[in-house]
């Protein structure tokens, strides 16, 4: 083990207290607590990272492999010792990269995400980025497959075919579902949430999938541990709470303001299950039979057609027609188990004359330009 390299704590020896560090090449290396410091970026390279190698790599220690300087990938794990696996996708020219590339946490680097709200960028996706299906699409042009509409996910390889770009995406319920630049829309919310970043449970998520922890709510502050490589799963860290779960919809970056929300993230879901967990868009297939049933009017006819829309609880398996759903009808609730948390008011400031152009997730800073005046 030399000065600069970086492992992963593994745990403390119980007699003496030492610390038990894995690094890629060596194992069980004990140590005191003056001889480590914490490494506050590659602490940030974790599951659902966008990576880059850094400049002053020469030669990786397992080779360059299908990797090139200033390619940039997607962390999809890193192992106890410190190993991670990137996927880089396919290069520009279309030709593929086969397979994981592995390297040491120390020739690493987090990309820099920020959010923009011009509608019309990127006009190509890159490796990593966090799209959903284009806000009012009736049916993509690979079809939905296991897809719903709603559904977020990363991009894991491009490819050129006949010179149009072809995207490989990895979602929670349709992993490798492929589809072009037409059927997808860059989720400027899920797109900076990655390791390292402070969260908190979106405003207008009244109860989250997993459910709240003693003490937590709206305004609790937590940092992102890891994310799954299918935008599945999110683990954050909370004060007192290690290991909250949640899904990417559910969550919102610190500092994010409301005009974002309003002007560039169209709304999940519009209504809730009778336990306020936001219902979310499901599309009926022609492989079920029978179809649902919705909870408020009871019909099954209206799920009958193939490609019809319903909404759906998966924590409590509760179905509304999209009627009723407009509608905001919802069966009866049963009484709730505590008072849930309410008159949260938001922090964040507005603007006058202006307009937001981006906002920098990591350093909190904002770019504006001025809101065009109409003299007549």
């Amino acid at each position: 083990v030399a000065v600069g390299d970086v492992g992963v704590v593994a745990g403390r020896d119980s007699s003496d207290g030492d610390y038990v560090v894995n690094f890629p090449e060596v194992r069980a290396w004990c140590c005191q607590e003056q001889d480590i410091v914490v490494d506050n970026e590659a602490d940030r390279i974790r599951s659902g990272a966008v990576v880059q190698i850094k400049e002053t790599v020469v030669q990786p220690t397992f080779g360059w492999g299908n990797a090139s300087p200033k390619l940039r990938g997607f962390v999809m794990n890193v192992d106890g010792r410190g190993k991670v696996s990137v996927q880089f996708g396919f290069r520009a020219s279309g030709a593929p990269t086969d397979g994981l590339w592995s390297a040491c946490l120390k020739e690493l680097e987090p990309v820099k995400l920020t959010i923009n709200t011009d509608d019309d960028a990127p006009q190509e996706f890159r490796i990593g980025d966090a799209v959903r299906p284009r806000h009012g699409l009736k049916e993509p042009s690979t079809q939905w497959g296991s897809l719903r509409p709603g559904d977020v996910g990363y991009v894991v390889a491009t490819r050129v075919v006949n010179g149009e770009a072809i995207y490989t995406c990895n979602f929670p319920r349709a992993e490798m579902w492929m589809g072009r630049r037409s059927d997808l829309e860059l989720d400027h919310i899920a797109n900076v949430i990655r390791p390292g970043i402070r969260v908190r449970v979106r405003r207008t998520v009244k109860e989250p999938i997993f459910g709240w922890t003693p003490g937590q709510t709206h305004a609790s502050v937590g940092v992102v541990r890891s994310i799954g490589y299918k935008a599945d799963l999110v683990v954050v860290s909370f004060p007192g709470v290690m290991g909250w779960k949640g899904f990417i919809y559910e969550l919102e970056p610190v500092g994010i303001p409301d005009s974002i929300f309003a002007q560039q993230v169209p709304p999940v879901g519009l209504g809730d299950c009778p336990k306020k967990h936001t219902l979310r868009p499901q599309t009926f297939e022609s492989g079920e039979s029978g179809g649902k049933i919705c909870n408020p009017c009871k019909a099954r006819s209206k799920y009958a057609r193939t490609g019809a829309t319903w909404y759906n609880c998966p924590l409590c398996d509760y179905d509304e027609c999209t009627t009723c759903y407009h509608a905001g009808k919802t069966a009866a609730a049963p009484q709730p188990s505590r008072r849930p948390y309410a008159n949260i008011k938001s922090t964040v400031p507005s603007w006058s004359g202006e307009q937001l152009d981006s906002f920098d997730i990591h350093t909190g800073e904002f770019s504006f330009v001025a809101n065009e005046v109409n003299q007549n």
